[in-house]
């Protein structure tokens, strides 16, 4: 899973910083480490992975 994320946000031209922010808009807020860190550890909700990718493919 932590690939695919890597990837969907390399192939959408995406930093953690973005993404951070456009999750925050998003109404999950969260901060570019928080972000790192989650998707290292894997340690997310399916339904946050969803609204994961919901932001990067905007």
């Amino acid at each position: 899973m932590k690939r695919q994320i890597k990837a969907e946000m390399a192939l959408a031209g995406l930093s953690y910083r973005d993404v951070a922010e456009r999750l925050t808009k998003f109404g999950r807020p969260i901060s570019e480490q928080g972000l790192r860190n989650k998707v290292s550890q894997c340690t997310h909700q399916t339904t946050w992975y969803w609204d994961l990718i919901k932001v990067i493919s905007n």
